[in-house]
């Protein structure tokens, strides 16, 4: 099955029903399972269709939007293609509080407590962060005292708690 990813997605994509994408998507996913299709050869069809895919809509989305706004001009709000509509949906509307003086004093404390308390704290964390991993390759020997309770420790270093293996693609460029 992965020898081909099914084309009449390509050839007839008015057609195509989100419900028949999920099942295209679970015939595919069950012929890895199954041991029908090569996963890493699916993967990489798959990526490199994706960085295809990207770049295309990229580079047409302004266009695509004028022509939305053309069709838009005789009053449709919504255009249909085939089994598919598109339409535009307004992203990230920002509003500008700036002529309202008690928002402004509000801003200008945030602001100062940022850069006068937060700032130099979030440096120190930082600080204290790289030194507990460097503890990974040579370990303190030295104790430490907890500016809290005045008692004394060996630092540790930290423990890795996450981390997932994924999957790393690129196109080789000659």
């Amino acid at each position: 099955m992965s020898d081909k990813i099914d084309m009449d997605l390509f050839r007839k994509p008015k057609q195509t029903t989100f419900a028949e994408l999920h099942d295209l998507a679970k015939a595919y996913i069950e012929s890895v399972k199954e041991g029908f299709s090569d996963a890493l050869e699916l993967y990489s069809k798959l990526r490199t269709f994706e960085v295809f895919s990207e770049t295309v809509k990229k580079g047409i989305e302004e266009d695509a939007i004028n022509e939305l706004h053309r069709n838009f001009e005789g009053g449709a709000k919504e255009v249909f293609y085939g089994l598919h509509s598109i339409s535009i949906m307004p992203t990230g509307t920002k509003y500008d509080y700036s002529e309202d003086p008690i928002w402004c004093n509000i801003q200008g404390s945030i602001q100062q407590i940022e850069s006068e308390i937060l700032a130099p704290m979030k440096e120190r964390l930082k600080e204290r962060e790289a030194f507990l991993k460097s503890l990974e390759r040579m370990p303190a020997t030295e104790e430490d005292i907890d500016e809290t309770t005045g008692e004394t420790f060996i630092p540790r270093p930290p423990k890795k708690i996450g981390g997932k293996d994924t999957l790393r693609f690129s196109v080789i460029k000659k």
